[in-house]
């Protein structure tokens, strides 16, 4: 089973993701993104997912992302993802910030579920 690499995985996941928002309010972002993540003797997982950014403030924020976790160790196995997670954005200029971010990961492997808690840091920058 692909998830069981994971069940006793207590070293950590550490990996890379790639964001885009698009505001559709001022509070209100859609965002998309697309990862890797990798353990200590674990396979690689690809996760994609998409959602909903809220800024509670101009710089606190909650997220609520859905989407797919592709582990392509032994065949392609995927599996349906749920991230609820918040954040602080530290401005660093007018274009830029810092993002400092906490999520929950959850996804379903056949028969068990798998999660882990995340810490994003992050560079972000306006491309518009």
């Amino acid at each position: 089973k692909p998830g069981e690499k994971y069940r006793n995985n207590r070293d950590g996941l550490f990996g890379f993701n790639l964001q885009y928002e698009r505001a559709v309010s001022k509070s209100i972002f859609i965002t998309g993104s697309a990862g890797y993540l990798l353990g200590n003797g674990a396979a690689s997982i690809l996760p994609l997912k998409g959602g909903v950014k809220y800024l509670f403030h101009p710089n606190i924020y909650a997220t609520a992302e859905a989407g797919t976790m592709i582990v392509p160790s032994g065949g392609v196995d995927l599996s349906l993802v749920l991230s609820p997670g918040m954040g602080l954005r530290i401005p660093v200029s007018s274009e830029s910030s810092i993002d400092l971010g906490l999520r929950y990961d959850r996804w379903q492997t056949k028969p068990e579920k798998q999660h882990y808690m995340g810490i994003r840091l992050a560079y972000a920058y306006s491309i518009m």
